[in-house]
């Protein structure tokens, strides 16, 4: 049985130039690794669900992330901030239109994928890889080689969608398939380059952070993705311990907020009560637990105040 993984990125002209101007050493070592996916218009709600389609990482920034392996080798960590902030329908179905993802690679080097639904303006695909000696910046916007320039404008077109971006790469993946299966090659894509880019969407999507008030502080440790038992640990940022899971997939169950303690010296009327302090979450007065804080803090006061004796000399406790 043979099997080739369906990533055409690889195949595209300005892609695979790329590669090998890498391995050349013509802009040194790779330091940052950005890539962006924007596409003009979002799916039906339908397509979009993640229970159908994934969610947006991994529907949209699985290519991102096998291009991210391609180059800079394999990924130790994902964080990710994503929100539903241009098409609010579809939050319905669980979905957001923009995201970002930063990695960090088993070498220390970095990484940042930036997703979105909402690229009106065509389908816009780029890549820049940061070397010590140069920089590699792969992708094209306008469609055909020409450009309209008037007394107030210079205009061109863009692409419309991926099948005109990638038709090119497409066919050669096609022909690179028959031609390794005819003469039994080796595939240049094997099913663990899927896997290792499955990992990281399914690691990004778990690991999404939504946009959060700014009193509400919360810890989220970053997930280590590993690849064997030994490395599928998470360290928070507030604690040292670690936790471990059974799923490959998605390192530790880091993506539950770990809410910030208030210490003993916090502003306002917390300060007041240090036993209170000592066990309350930071949250606003304003909101209903921080008025039923407040509340409980006043009566631990009241309890705790000297009274007078009769004749108002001595306090009694």
């Amino acid at each position: 049985m043979f099997l080739q993984m369906g990533f055409m990125r690889r195949f595209d002209a300005g892609y695979a130039s790329a590669k090998k101007q890498i391995e050349e050493g013509r802009i040194g070592m790779p330091l940052v690794f950005k890539s962006t996916s924007r596409d003009p218009f979002r799916p039906s709600l339908e397509y979009a669900n993640p229970k159908s389609s994934g969610g947006m990482l991994l529907d949209m920034g699985i290519h991102d992330f096998d291009l991210a392996r391609w180059f800079m080798g394999d990924v130790r960590t994902v964080s990710t901030i994503g929100a539903t902030i241009a098409y609010p329908e579809l939050a319905t179905v669980g979905d957001i239109d923009n995201a970002v993802a930063s990695l960090t690679f088993a070498s220390g080097k970095l990484g940042v994928v930036d997703l979105s639904r909402s690229g009106i303006y065509g389908y816009d695909i780029s890549t820049e890889i940061l070397g010590l000696e140069g920089t590699l910046k792969i992708g094209y916007l306008r469609e055909t080689p020409v450009m309209l320039l008037t007394k107030n404008s210079v205009a061109h077109d863009t692409v419309p969608y991926f099948m005109e971006r990638f038709r090119d790469a497409y066919t050669t993946q096609l022909q690179n398939f028959a031609q390794n299966v005819q003469q039994e090659r080796p595939a240049p894509i094997t099913i663990e380059d899927g896997m290792e880019a499955l990992r990281i969407g399914v690691a990004a999507t778990a690991r999404m952070r939504p946009a959060v008030r700014s009193w509400c502080r919360r810890s989220r440790p970053e997930i280590t993705i590993g690849r064997n038992r030994r490395d599928r640990k998470v360290t928070t940022a507030s604690s040292s311990r670690t936790s471990r899971l059974a799923r490959p997939a998605v390192v530790g169950t880091a993506f539950r907020p770990a809410v910030e303690r208030v210490p003993h010296d916090v502003p306002g009327y917390l300060r007041r009560d240090p036993v209170e302090a000592r066990h309350s979450f930071r949250v606003p007065r304003w909101s209903s637990r921080g008025r039923a804080l407040h509340l409980r803090a006043e009566q631990r006061r009241r309890r705790a105040a000297p009274r007078l004796s009769a004749q108002g000399r001595q306090p009694i406790w």
